[in-house]
Formats: structure tokens, C-alpha cells, sequence
């Protein structure tokens, strides 16, 4: 048999079984597709749990934190009562303590943090706020991989950058007496890249136990993209 009559043969009988011919092929197709959604559906959701398991830093980042105990702390001892010991006994976040780090196989960069304890209350006109003050050194943002929103993460001498919902904070006090807060999502945006804002710094005195305050004038350099964390205040 030639090719010409195999080939007349098999139209002759997809022709006599058209519904068959139909219904097989729109099988094939749907299952085909089926397959093609489920496997780009399993890998979509495994790239996007990956990034946000990596992208938290939880597998990438260790947090140290020094002592913020008193000078002197008591120890007790079975049978020898207490004694004292004094702070230098205890280990210290110092530059040598951060080189120790640095020298860990696999540590890529060693970045100290300084966190106000109490924050800073934030005067802009009249408006105030709250943030969380956190020092950092030159270069740490980046180091951070944390993106600007806007501006940039550059900081120089009177310079600050802010977290990207740090203008939520921000309210009237006038407003707030009369008819309480207001929530953000009714209040006209706030944008504070390039403003000075002013940062009344509290500091508490051992000695005497009174509290002390200080304002700064800061211009802020850059607002930082969410980054659904601590640096977003």
C-alpha cells in the first residue's frame, strides 16, 4: 500500500468517527493545559516561599545583642553567700568583640546597631510623632539591602533616613483634644522627604535618676521602601 492510500485510508476515518476525532482532541488539550497550569502553579508558589523565607533574613542574618544590665551584678555562690562582680568581668559589643565576629568563616559583614531605648518624639510644624531611633554606621543601609522609597541612603552629618511609615505617625494634637485620632487613611498624605524635622532625644541619669532632654534638627535624606519590619518606624 502507498503512502497516498494510508493517507486516504486515515482521512476516510477521522471523517466516518468526526465526534470521536473532536472529543479526543479537546481531551488531549484540556489535560495537556491542566498540566501546564498545576506545574507553573507548584513553581511559582515555591519561588515566592523561598524569597520570603530568604528575604526575612531569618536564614541569612544573626542578631547579637550586648548587656544592658547595671555596672555591678550580684552573683551567688553555694556556701560562699554573694559576691559582686563588676561589668568588666562580662564580655562587651566593642570594636574587638565585632572584629571576633568578622573573623567567623562565612560571616560577610558584621553591622552594630544602636537602638534608643526609649525612641524619640518627632516635631514637624505642628504636628507630632513617635519613631524608633536606631544608629547606624556609614554605609549599613546598603549593607542592610534595604531600598529608598525615595531620596537617598547616603547619610551625612545632620542627615536622616526614615522608615516608610513613619509619616503614620504623625498627628495634631489640637485635632486629636477635639475629636480624638484621626485615622491615616482620612488624613491628607504626609511627605517628609527633604523636611527638618525636629527629635526631642530623653536620657535618663543614673546618678541623680532625673531625666534629661535634648532636641536635634535633622533633615531627612531618604524614606525607605516597606519592608514590613522594624525599619519601617
Amino acid at each position: 500500500m502507498k503512502l497516498r492510500d494510508l493517507l486516504k485510508l486515515m482521512l476516510s476515518n477521522l471523517n466516518r468517527m468526526r465526534g470521536r476525532v473532536i472529543m479526543t482532541a479537546i481531551g488531549v488539550v484540556i489535560g495537556t493545559s491542566a498540566i501546564l497550569v498545576l506545574v507553573s502553579l507548584g513553581v511559582g508558589l515555591q519561588k515566592q516561599a523561598t524569597e520570603s523565607i530568604y528575604g526575612g533574613g531569618g536564614l541569612t542574618e544573626i542578631r547579637v545583642q550586648g548587656e544592658m544590665g547595671a555596672p555591678v551584678e550580684m552573683v551567688s555562690s553555694p556556701g560562699q553567700g554573694q559576691s559582686s562582680r563588676n561589668s568588666a568581668d562580662r564580655l562587651r559589643m566593642d570594636d574587638q568583640m565585632l572584629e571576633e565576629f568578622r573573623e567567623i568563616p562565612g560571616v560577610v559583614s558584621v553591622i552594630p546597631l544602636e537602638h534608643f531605648t526609649m525612641g524619640g518624639e518627632l516635631e514637624y510644624g505642628k504636628l507630632r510623632g513617635y519613631a524608633n531611633i536606631i544608629g547606624v554606621p556609614h554605609g549599613a543601609l546598603q549593607d542592610l539591602e534595604l531600598e529608598p522609597e525615595s531620596g537617598t541612603l547616603d547619610l551625612e552629618r545632620g542627615k536622616i533616613v526614615i522608615g516608610s511609615r513613619v509619616a503614620e505617625q504623625f498627628h495634631d494634637p489640637e485635632e486629636m483634644d477635639k475629636m480624638g485620632p484621626v485615622p491615616y487613611a482620612e488624613r491628607e498624605p504626609l511627605d517628609l522627604q527633604g523636611a527638618v524635622l525636629k527629635i526631642h532625644l530623653m536620657r535618663f541619669n543614673e546618678e541623680d535618676g532625673n531625666m534629661t532632654e535634648k532636641v536635634v534638627r535633622l533633615q531627612v535624606a531618604g524614606v525607605l521602601a516597606g519592608a514590613s519590619g522594624q525599619y519601617d518606624y
